[in-house]
């Protein structure tokens, strides 16, 4: 940023008790990785900085003293280069200037392919500075970490198997499939109740015990048959699985369950007709031996 224009901005500031010249100063401030921009009560351009001049290269014969901050952006809608702003190049200026002339807080905006996090000072005298910070990376984060939240998300609900989250007290999340298996309708039945209500109380003990193992390892907890309690007082087998996730920044179960009862009627069936094919054999051996 140029010295004579920099006089007002700097007096915003106390005195550097350090020793720091003023020139080291205006230096710092040109070569700051943040863009930063002066502009005078009436919206118009005062001074920018190194980065600024940058961003803004391809306008770069509107950044003189005096151009008017809707003039900049007005070119920056109409430019082709601003997707936010193809087809609603006169809302999206108007934004930008109702953020730009009575935001005092941070707001995002999206400028060419890059994001930005900006924020705007009054000074004294009735400028205004901003600070506008390059956060594209940390957007993507955000964005690719909100994709995966989508996603499993996605899978979470729609998985047909029971699946639900606790921290070892408290119901935190739980899907369709879970409400449906303890014959509830909505999750509201289930949500913020005991985590270990639903299980039959011999099976309590050994559960609490399995979660502390898998908070204490974090290490998965092999599948495991239990008798769920359902809210009319049936029971159901299933077959349950606990592992260690983090949910809200807390450290949490994420057990997946699967109604057995089917499976095990199918057992019991087999195993009875194994035995009575077992006692036929017996008796049919006995009478061939009788006959003998």
């Amino acid at each position: 940023m140029r010295d004579d224009n920099l006089n007002i901005f700097l007096g915003e500031f106390a005195e550097n008790p350090s020793g720091i010249t003023r020139q080291r100063l205006l230096d710092a401030v040109d070569n700051i990785p943040d863009s930063v921009v002066v502009w005078d009560k009436d919206y118009r351009l005062v001074d920018f900085n190194k980065k600024f001049g940058e961003i803004h290269v391809d306008l770069e014969h509107l950044l003189v003293p005096g151009t008017k901050m809707e003039d900049l952006f007005r070119a920056r809608a109409y430019s082709g280069r601003q997707q936010l702003a193809v087809g609603r190049e006169e809302e999206w200026i108007a934004q930008r200037l109702s953020h730009m002339q009575s935001s005092q807080e941070d707001f995002e905006i999206f400028l060419g392919d890059e994001y930005y996090r900006i924020f705007s000072k009054e000074l004294k005298n009735g400028d205004t500075v901003s600070f506008q910070k390059n956060i594209t990376a940390e957007k993507l984060r955000e964005l690719e970490l909100a994709e995966s939240e989508n996603l499993y998300r996605t899978l979470f609900e729609f998985c047909p198997d029971a699946v639900y989250i606790h921290d070892g007290v408290t119901m935190l999340l739980v899907n369709q499939a879970f409400v449906n298996l303890l014959g509830g309708k909505t999750v509201d039945d289930i949500i913020d109740r005991p985590a270990f209500e639903h299980l039959r109380p011999e099976y309590r003990q050994i559960a609490m015990d399995r979660v502390q193992g898998i908070f204490d390892t974090g290490e998965s907890a092999g599948r495991n048959e239990q008798e769920y309690v359902r809210l009319d007082g049936q029971t159901v087998e299933i077959e349950a699985q606990g592992t260690l996730i983090t949910f809200q920044g807390k450290p949490a179960i994420l057990v997946i369950a699967r109604d057995i009862s089917a499976r095990k009627r199918n057992q019991s069936q087999l195993r009875d007709a194994y035995d009575n094919l077992e006692l036929i054999v017996e008796e049919r051996t006995r009478a061939i031996t009788q006959e003998i």
